[in-house]
């Protein structure tokens, strides 16, 4: 496996929770609605729509997939239930605690992913340029399918493109924008296919369902039509 010079460990400096009313990417409603004559509420959510990209190096034969911390997927770890949320294990006294568990599992709150990013095929196309480097055209994403994410939440669509890189294609920095920290990783098909069919504990670290799609895609479909 492929990695850039990124560390293997990182350190939070601190870490607070707070409402997200006023957040520009999520909007939280409760819907109240009759169906079939009945009353009934529902919890949802508004966000983005979304676009990921499958990204297939033929020379190398490899998929170059992403590496980032998620806090949404650290905040689930470390708060088991719904129920009993504790938001004051979250003050400053508890960074240490969070960065032992960091060190213990380095990938820890970290996902592996496609190349994603919001809505159209020409974000796609910026994705790709400022997660791995890679300087595509638009007319390189061949659009596989689009299929609704977190339906019981947010039911937000996600398009699904596929691309193909050489060794010849030109490529700048990457990393992500804005203090993402992403980590370009490049698997070969047998790493690659080691993320599937396994427990989120077993996998080299957690997967989105996008991810899995999209590989599967690849794996079983479109890799035996490659001469």
């Amino acid at each position: 496996m492929a990695t850039n010079d990124n560390k293997d460990v990182i350190e939070l400096e601190s870490i607070e929770v707070l409402e997200a009313n006023q957040s520009q990417y999520l909007k939280p409603h409760r819907l109240h609605y009759k169906l079939n004559g009945r009353p009934l509420i529902w919890d949802l959510m508004k966000v983005h729509d979304s676009v990921s990209i499958v990204l297939y190096n033929r020379s190398t034969n490899r998929l170059i997939f992403v590496r980032q911390f998620r806090p949404a997927v650290f905040f689930a770890f470390v708060c088991k239930s719904v129920d009993s949320i504790d938001l004051n294990m979250f003050s400053k006294d508890n960074i240490n605690q969070f960065n032992e568990l960091l060190v213990k599992n380095k990938n820890l709150g970290f996902t592996i992913e496609l190349c994603a990013g919001k809505t159209i095929k020409e974000i796609a196309k910026e994705e790709v340029e400022e997660e791995t480097g890679y300087l595509v055209d638009t007319n390189c994403l061949q659009f596989i399918s689009s299929f609704r994410s977190g339906v019981g939440i947010s039911g937000s669509l996600q398009h699904l493109y596929y691309c193909e890189v050489t060794c010849e294609t030109p490529k700048g920095k990457g990393g992500g924008v804005d203090g993402e920290q992403i980590e370009v990783l490049e698997l070969t098909i047998d790493e690659a296919k080691k993320l599937l069919y396994c427990g989120d504990s077993e996998a080299m670290m957690s997967r989105p369902a996008g991810l899995l799609f999209g590989l599967s895609w690849f794996l079983y479909q479109h890799l035996p039509t490659l001469s």
